[in-house]
């Protein structure tokens, strides 16, 4: 997948942006042969952009700028609480911080 330049980001919508992103995330997973799903549903409500191993989930944020402590939404602040509290493991990742992540700092990031 191609890295986008930080100033790209505003021209591209933020669905292309968490896309790209998942591709690479996806693509990392596949190669370490640890299984996942996309687009997975909890409890009727939480729509899930990666599940990993049923365990952990990746709460992808367009909102929030790269050096933020937590989500700027109330929205996402609650479904990450939420998804804690119904046994997930939570990442949260804002797309602006994903890319000025070094590539070392992704796998990292993959590998919790």
């Amino acid at each position: 997948p191609k890295r986008f330049d930080p100033w790209l980001m505003e021209e591209l919508s933020h669905g292309q942006v968490a896309e790209a992103i998942l591709e690479e995330v996806c693509t990392h997973l596949e190669e370490e042969g640890v299984p996942y799903s996309l687009n997975e549903t909890v409890e009727d409500f939480y729509h899930l952009d990666l599940a990993v191993q049923g365990e952990a989930v990746l709460v992808l944020d367009a909102t929030t700028l790269s050096t933020a402590e937590a989500p700027r939404s109330a929205w996402i602040t609650l479904k990450c609480r939420h998804l804690k509290h119904l046994g997930w493991h939570v990442e949260w990742l804002p797309l602006r911080r994903w890319e000025v992540m070094e590539k070392e700092e992704r796998a990292a990031l993959i590998e919790r």
